[in-house]
């Protein structure tokens, strides 16, 4: 049996020691206090006959949730002190990367939990100033303790009490079910079948995770519910240039970061490596080539639908389940946590390191897609060139997806048997000219466009010229050596309208994408089909929906201020 002291009447509990951490947490206004207020409800009720759900923090690697865990650790006792609550004993208990968990046939689950449980409560014993987290857990395993879950149970008496568990989903349950099975009854009727007890953890699992079962399989806790909170995202880029990243150059890098501190924190030195996001790709790799081909296509469609079944489970550690950008902050619709969306950098190197055969078309497709991924980060904000980048992305991947929509994309293009999508293709280099750069018109690109190449084809054009007249988009389908059918776009991403018509042959196929749009779909006086705001987000689908101009304009009111600060304390800094 252990031996540590009774429990206190309030602990405040210091999680693993993160080398990688931000100066500062960050969260939208009130964020805190809300999901504060809902763990103190829930310490007052029962698992009578309406069964109390635990609370479950989900979200990608790097979104903020052992950050999470941090602050309700932390602030949970003077939040109930200043509304003259009984102080609670807050017990962390982590599987994350600090102190992994390698699963074998000789460890016992629920053993391992006791085990860690244990070392949660008796960390005041070892120095943090000179020893890291998994170090001293490697030093308190070699201790040798056997600790009985009854033992813990007798420690806890009639104690309040909350557990946090970060990372549960690296227990790898469902490969071993008897155990969870033991696992999850032990804390359920713990920390969940009666009052003054509470459990939340984090967890990557997405989509499915709306019972208990789908975390530890118990017989008698399999449908219990669990409360799916959002994970907040960042909204003041005032806030990221002072404790995140003050190198930060505007809304559309925050937006190919997801808005997630961890990822723009991480990005303050340069590019960074997420071990997570290399270790899904190694495995998705391992696939047959045929098979990566189909999910490759299937990713894409994600994008559209949300739906997690579109994914490959290498993946959904790298997904969330809540929109990207959350525009709606005080909307208790927890409709859209059913839908897994992509960050804009991980779908990127998703793209770039996945492996195909060398000889498909699919290859070059996807990797186009991924640098104007990367060309949507670096923009420059006010050129307009982040809604052409943001657009092309969008028609990239609903047309390598085939998922035709309305006038833009027509079906009778993507049902096409055996259709590629090229991007920028058929280029006639001109000797001594970079002759695309140069083209200033559609007259000057239909002129380098080799109708022999291969077909049929989708082809997306983005040209490069500052001052291509009228189009910053362009589509073909290319079928028996011919332009057989055309579609023209104009991105704007403010109010303003063009002054001049289409130009043939787009007189009847030119649209304008505008960032401020009419509530309805339109033809104007030129011309220009000018398509609802609805029509356009679902376009963008149900990641792209966030990462559009009315998110941007929401970031760069607080963007403007801020870099002015940052140059200042700068300038400072050399005085």
């Amino acid at each position: 049996m252990f031996v540590v002291p009774p429990p206190p009447t309030h602990v405040r509990p210091l999680l693993p020691e993160r080398r990688n951490k931000p100066k500062k947490y960050l969260c939208p206004e009130n964020y805190l206090e809300t999901l504060l207020a809902k763990i103190s409800d829930r310490l007052e009720e029962s698992d009578g006959g309406d069964r109390v759900p635990p609370m479950a923090l989900v979200g990608c690697s790097r979104s903020g949730k052992t950050a999470t865990l941090e602050q309700i650790a932390a602030a949970l006792p003077d939040f109930l002190a200043a509304r003259n609550k009984e102080p609670v004993t807050v017990i962390c208990v982590t599987f994350n990367d600090y102190s992994p968990f390698v699963p074998d046939d000789s460890k016992d689950l629920l053993q391992e939990f006791c085990q860690r449980f244990v070392f949660a409560v008796k960390q005041n014993e070892w120095d943090r100033e000179i020893m890291y987290y998994e170090e001293a857990y490697e030093q308190f395993c070699k201790e040798g303790y056997t600790i009985n879950p009854f033992d813990i149970k007798e420690w806890l008496g009639n104690t309040r009490s909350i557990l946090l568990i970060d990372e549960i989903n690296n227990l790898n349950l469902k490969e071993s079910r008897t155990q969870s099975v033991r696992l999850g009854n032990f804390i359920r009727s713990t920390f969940l079948s009666r009052n003054d007890r509470y459990l939340i953890f984090t967890n990557h699992a997405l989509g499915t995770v709306t019972s208990f079962g789908d975390i530890l399989d118990s017989s008698d806790a399999s449908s219990q519910t669990v409360v799916v909170e959002r994970l907040p995202v960042t909204l003041n880029l005032d806030d990221v240039l002072v404790y995140l990243n003050p190198d930060l150059r505007g809304p559309l890098e925050a937006l190919y970061h997801g808005l997630l501190p961890g990822m723009i924190y991480d990005q303050r030195k340069g590019p960074a490596t997420n071990m997570k996001q290399a270790e899904a790709v190694v495995l998705f790799n391992q696939r047959p080539m045929k098979e990566k081909e189909g999910w490759i296509k299937k990713i894409l469609r994600s994008l559209y639908s949300g739906n997690i079944e579109d994914v490959p489970p290498e993946f959904h550690n790298l997904l969330t389940t809540r929109p990207l950008g959350m525009l709606e902050k005080d909307s208790d619709d927890d409709s859209d946590l059913a839908k897994v969306s992509w960050v804009p950098s991980t779908l990127r190197y998703v793209l770039r390191r996945t492996q195909l055969e060398d000889d498909s078309w699919l290859v070059k497709a996807k990797n186009d897609l991924a640098k104007v991924c990367l060309l949507l980060q670096t923009a420059r904000w006010g050129s307009g060139k982040g809604y052409e980048y943001l657009f092309t992305i969008a028609y990239l991947s609903r047309s390598i997806a085939r998922l035709p929509f309305d006038d833009f994309l027509p079906a009778k293009w993507t049902k096409i048997p055996g259709v590629q999508v090229m991007f920028n293709p058929y280029m006639l280099a001109r000797q001594g000219v970079n002759w695309f750069q140069d083209c200033k018109t559609w007259l000057d690109l239909e002129k380098g466009i080799d109708v022999d190449g291969p077909q049929p084809t989708i082809a997306v054009f983005l040209p490069e010229h500052e001052f291509f007249a009228r189009y910053d988009v362009i589509a073909l389908l290319i079928e028996n050596n011919t332009i057989i059918d055309q579609r023209a776009f104009q991105l704007k991403q403010a109010k303003s309208d063009p002054s001049v018509p289409p130009l043939p042959p787009f007189e009847n196929c030119s649209f304008l994408i505008k960032g401020v749009t009419a509530n309805e779909t339109f033809v104007n006086n030129l011309g220009w089909i000018v398509p609802s705001n609805f029509i356009i987000e679902l376009f963008f689908g149900e990641s792209g929906r966030y990462w559009t101009p009315k998110v941007w304009n929401i970031l760069m009111e607080t963007f403007n201020m801020a870099r002015k600060l940052s140059q200042q304390m700068k300038l400072l800094s050399t005085i």
